[in-house]
């Protein structure tokens, strides 16, 4: 298995992200962490995820059960 190690990874000008185009695979028990924003557009798979700030979507879809351990609040029943 190759090995590289870098502190920074950039585009080719110099000036934003790497586009993985073959995806990225993390292996168990690691993590992505830093400040800033995660960004997806697509179906987001995940066993478990933990937010600690606020999480914002268009639309949800759930096969279980769904706890909220806090206040519900909505503006319409029907």
């Amino acid at each position: 298995m190759s090995e590289i190690r870098v502190n920074k990874v950039i585009n080719e000008a110099g000036t934003g992200s790497v586009e993985l185009t073959q995806g990225a695979t993390l292996p168990s028990g690691k993590t992505i962490s830093g400040a800033g924003d995660l960004s997806m557009t697509g179906i987001a798979t995940a066993a478990t995820i933990v937010a600690t700030g606020t999480v914002i979507g268009a639309a949800g879809s759930f096969s279980g059960d769904v706890t909220v351990g806090g206040t519900l609040t909505y503006e319409d029943v029907t």
